[in-house]
């Protein structure tokens, strides 16, 4: 029995269920991603066990981590979303409490567009606490302590203050130190913003202290261990040639590829030669192959230089090009564009 129109799944794999005395049985998987028909030839004798009585496909299916909790007032929290596409939101599932932080959301769009939108202004009914935290304050409460990392960190107020806190105890922030560095040092209101600032974490290896607005930068390392073992052959040495890029406009992936190239350039002696051609298509930029037997050379090079002589010297004969030909084509465009980068 041939079976067409099979629909596709997000991830790939489907099941196919077949009825069989009186009862679904399960008949083959489809792990094509693509594929939309099936031959069946399977004997009853041949299908296998019944469906599940609940969805285990992961298609359709969103799993969510760190549900923002509310005040101590709220009961219940809304979750909204749009249909595939954009578009209005629309209530996809209701939590009835206060602590549940992981849920998994499965609603189809057929069944998310006949659910409501959210309310056009708060109809919570919850009214905002008033209230001040003083300076030298030991904690700082929050609206929802969801946000912020229970073992620590820092927080930047409304009012531009940085403050550092140790823990997370309810709605409160906690561990504030009463003076110094991270300190409450002006009041804080109730209603204004509070935020976790970005940090780095699990930072070790500082030998002297930093400044704040100090500029933190990515380091890159990346080593061409082949090119090591020839060097220590070439000069007895560990082989280990040291060289400092300074790049503060690139991502690690960007500074990764950069360093890469770098090394393809200069992680091997630069070979430079210089020879005698009258062959008038000779010009800088183009690839030449050099083969001497000695001292021996083979290889690839890029013409650096050319200078022209013996021009008009005799009928018939062209004029002489005297080239210097190197592994690495270095141009003061390259220079500028090196020193620009570093800037």
């Amino acid at each position: 029995m041939p079976i067409t129109n099979i629909p596709l799944s997000p991830s790939g794999g489907r099941r196919l269920y077949r009825f069989s005395a009186g009862v679904w049985r399960f008949l083959t998987e489809l792990t094509s991603a693509n594929q939309t028909t099936y031959t069946d030839g399977t004997p009853n004798s041949g299908l296998g066990g019944a469906p599940p009585s609940t969805n285990t496909a992961t298609g359709n299916q969103i799993s969510m981590s760190q549900i923002p909790t509310g005040g101590s007032q709220v009961v219940s929290r809304e979750i909204y979303m749009t249909l595939v596409g954009g578009g209005t939101l629309r209530l996809a599932m209701a939590i009835a409490d206060n602590t549940t932080r992981d849920a998994m959301l499965n609603v189809s769009d057929a069944t998310l567009a006949g659910q409501a939108t959210p309310p056009s202004a708060d109809t919570s009914g919850l009214t905002q606490p008033t209230g001040q935290v003083n300076p030298g304050s030991p904690t700082l409460i929050v609206a929802s302590p969801a946000p912020f990392d229970p073992a620590g960190g820092w927080v930047v107020t409304g009012g531009g203050q940085v403050l550092r806190y140790y823990g997370v105890s309810g709605q409160f922030l906690t561990g504030i130190p009463a003076t110094g560095a991270g300190a409450i040092v002006t009041t804080i209101l109730y209603g204004q913003q509070a935020t976790p600032a970005p940090t780095l974490i699990a930072v070790t290896g500082l030998s002297k202290a930093m400044q704040r607005g100090a500029a933190v930068h990515i380091w890159i390392q990346r080593d061409d261990l082949l090119a090591q073992a020839e060097q220590a052959t070439r000069d007895g040495s560990d082989g280990i040639v040291e060289f400092l890029l300074v790049d503060a406009r690139r991502s690690e992936p960007s500074l990764i590829t950069r360093c890469d190239a770098d090394l393809a350039l200069f992680s091997r002696p630069i070979i430079t030669v210089q020879y005698a051609t009258r062959d008038t298509k000779t010009k800088s930029g183009k690839r030449v192959s050099i083969n001497l037997p000695v001292p021996p050379i083979q290889a690839v090079l890029t013409i650096q230089d050319v200078t022209i002589t013996e021009i008009d010297i005799a009928d018939g004969l062209r004029p002489k090009f005297s080239v210097t030909a190197s592994s690495v084509r270095f141009s003061l465009e390259d220079t500028l564009r090196r020193l620009v980068g570093s800037g």
